[in-house]
């Protein structure tokens, strides 16, 4: 299919509008206003006239390049710095100078170089000039500035030196951010006509060497391969700007190899040439940029996703948070039993229980004056809830860490009531003794009468009666003791358990709400995202397609 070249700008035109719209809504894209100035900046290059911006070192020859290229003396030549500013020379019907802008010069030409395109002339880099070096690279940010109106460069620099770091820099700058096409002419090669007794090559052999050098360097620096033109910018001047042109002047400019630059002017930068130059400059640089916001986009929607799964997992804990009032409950439970199986709870209790037992008497309605039992159980208490309290102070203090509150608690003082304790072992000690004292007058009557089998069950039933109470009664009425300071510890905590709940409550509620905001808010961006990904993706696949178009057209 051909494609003309009409079709081709406006089916460029219409994806940078298009992509330009896109990057302004990348609200959260930090590189959002550089690319929207290149989009912007690449639709005027499609408008305006072809430009070519020379770049390069001080004292290279750009001077000199521009003077011989047009014919003219038109740009100072010194050995000082004279180029402080950018000078444009662009074609016109009379000649004069404009000064639009600070430290922007337009100089109109009537000069049929110009027809086709503008040559613009930056400051050279590393000139030392004390005026700026305060600035910082001055002449630098000056040539930067112009690097995005260019539709290409021609980057000059000395073939004995052509790797200073500014300028690898500006290179670098030039391919890789801004993916401009770059010319690299290495100037001075009349410096090789000197005989060197350490280097007996020919002049033409040794600049060839330094050519594959630079382009060996380029590829391994920068990854770029420009095209290489080997000349010397004095001598082609000198013969351009002679008065008579004969046939040494015609051999000085052969043997400056000017000629070089003029048919790749004429080849490359012909009506054809130009365009491609524009259309592959302008999908070469789109596609570039939409590489960049993918990645950016894949990256963002992995920490966005990331955090969305932090939060998620923060739900979880907020869930598992509820549940801390039943597992203080539990855990309390376990720690009381613990402690009362602990010997220093246990003989204690064991040893005033035994003594208290023993102190009862048949109808007694109250516990035996001298027993030790209640301030030994009190006391037990006592000791029990201390020890609750220092081993479940790191439980309490994660609970409240949890819930980022800044309180103290301690537990209620516990007593058990006694009286119901004291009836039903009393009921214990008197089954113990009148069972036994009833069976046996039954075995005796039994006895008596000759009904053996009466005395013999009697006998049997008063033996397991007596041997329940004495033996079993007590053991039995100190396990209930026991539980009845477990129902004791738990009730005298189910206030406190409330008091928990009801500060856990809203403080839950709040960080659910702030925690399912969260989770909406990042599902949404997650969601403009994925979209966002999707549009790049279309933009990168219609660039890159238009990008082989362009590189496969013939005009």
């Amino acid at each position: 299919m051909t494609h003309s070249s009409e079709d081709l700008m406006e089916t460029l035109q219409g994806y940078l509008l298009e992509a330009k719209m896109f990057i302004g809504d990348l609200q959260w894209y930090p590189k959002k206003e550089m690319f929207l100035k290149d989009m912007e900046q690449s639709l005027l290059n499609l408008r305006e006239k072809f430009k070519i911006v020379i770049a390069g070192d001080y004292n290279s020859g750009k001077s000199y390049f521009i003077n011989t290229l047009m014919g003219d003396i038109v740009a100072k030549v010194s050995n000082m710095p004279e180029t402080d500013r950018v000078h444009i020379y662009r074609y016109g019907t009379e000649e004069s100078t404009q000064n639009p802008e600070d430290l922007v010069w337009i100089h109109y030409k009537i000069n049929p170089v110009l027809e086709h395109f503008d040559l613009v002339d930056t400051p050279g880099l590393n000139s030392g000039d004390s005026k700026h070096t305060a600035q910082g690279d001055f002449h630098g940010d000056m040539t930067r500035e112009f690097i995005p109106s260019a539709d290409i460069v021609f980057y000059i620099t000395s073939i004995i030196s052509p790797w200073s770091a500014s300028g690898r820099d500006l290179l670098n700058y030039i391919y890789r951010e801004k993916c401009r096409k770059i010319i690299l002419i290495l100037n001075k090669i009349d410096i090789f006509d000197e005989p060197d007794p350490l280097n007996p090559k020919t002049p033409a052999e040794k600049v060839e060497e330094t050519v594959q050098q630079v382009r060996f360097r380029c590829k391994e620096h920068l990854d770029l391969e420009p095209d290489i033109l080997a000349i010397s910018c004095v001598r082609a001047y000198r013969a351009k700007t002679a008065k008579h042109q004969n046939k040494e002047t015609i051999a000085l400019l052969e043997k400056s190899r000017f000629y070089e630059v003029l048919d790749y002017i004429q080849s490359s930068l012909n009506d054809v040439g130009r365009l491609r130059i524009k259309l592959f400059t302008g999908t070469h640089l789109s596609r570039e940029i939409m590489q960049q916001i993918q990645q950016a986009l894949t990256e963002e929607i992995h920490r966005l996703s990331q955090e969305k799964n932090k939060v998620e997992k923060e739900i979880q804990g907020v869930q598992e948070v509820k549940k801390l009032p039943h597992e203080l409950q539990q855990k309390l439970k376990e720690r009381t039993e613990q402690l009362l199986q602990e010997e220093k709870f246990g003989n204690a209790l064991s040893q005033e229980f035994q003594f208290f037992w023993k102190s009862f008497k048949i109808g007694a309605k109250k516990p035996p004056v001298n027993s030790g039992l209640e301030p030994a159980l009190n006391d037990a208490l006592d000791q029990l809830s201390q020890r609750l309290l220092e081993t479940m102070e790191p439980f309490h203090q994660e609970i409240y860490q949890k819930l980022e509150l800044n309180k103290t608690w301690k537990l209620p003082k516990v007593r058990v009531p006694l009286e119901s304790f004291f009836k039903k072992c009393f009921l214990e000690f008197t089954l113990g003794y009148t069972l036994p004292a009833g069976a046996g007058l039954l075995a005796l009557i039994g006895l008596i009468s000759g009904t053996h089998w009466l005395w013999f069950l009697s006998l049997l039933a008063g033996g397991g009666a007596g041997y329940y109470y004495t033996k079993q009664s007590p053991d039995r009425c100190f396990q209930e003791i026991k539980e009845e300071i477990y129902r004791c510890q738990r009730n005298a905590m189910s206030p406190f358990r409330e008091q928990i709940q009801e500060e856990l409550e809203p403080t839950i509620r709040n960080m659910e709400m702030v925690l399912k905001e969260d989770i909406n808010r990042l599902r949404l961006q997650l969601e403009g995202l994925e979209e966002q990904k999707r549009k790049t993706e279309t933009l990168l696949t219609q660039f890159t397609e238009l990008h082989q178009t362009v590189e496969n057209w013939q005009g």
